[in-house]
């Protein structure tokens, strides 16, 4: 019984993939461009648009660009964020670069 136990655990984490912090992705966005992860961090500055908004998402490592086409978060929730990571984005002149396009997102109390 143990050892079913043992080989179920090293299974389950073996399934678990490295998930990155805000520093891994801006500094390697190539590593991780169109893969999903999920962060845990605060909302900082909130710009509301039609249609789709953006926000400044942080972590103990560094901020970026959030995507979002559901309802906006406050300044300073806290979150913990499902998104898929872009390495570009341009918004007329202006190129936000690596950012993140929001699957989810729930508060964390």
């Amino acid at each position: 019984m143990a050892v079913a136990s043992l080989l179920a655990a090293v299974l389950l984490l073996a399934g678990c993939a490295k998930q990155p912090t805000v520093y891994d992705i801006t500094m390697n966005p190539s590593e991780w461009n169109r893969q999903e992860v999920r962060l845990e961090g605060d909302v900082g500055l909130v710009v509301s648009a039609i249609g789709t908004s953006v926000y400044e998402f942080s972590d103990d490592t560094g901020k970026i660009w959030v995507l979002t086409r559901g309802s906006v978060p406050s300044i300073g929730d806290r979150v913990m964020l499902t998104a898929r990571v872009n390495e570009r984005l341009s918004v007329g002149p202006v190129d936000v670069g690596v950012h993140l396009v929001e699957t989810d997102r729930r508060r964390v109390k």
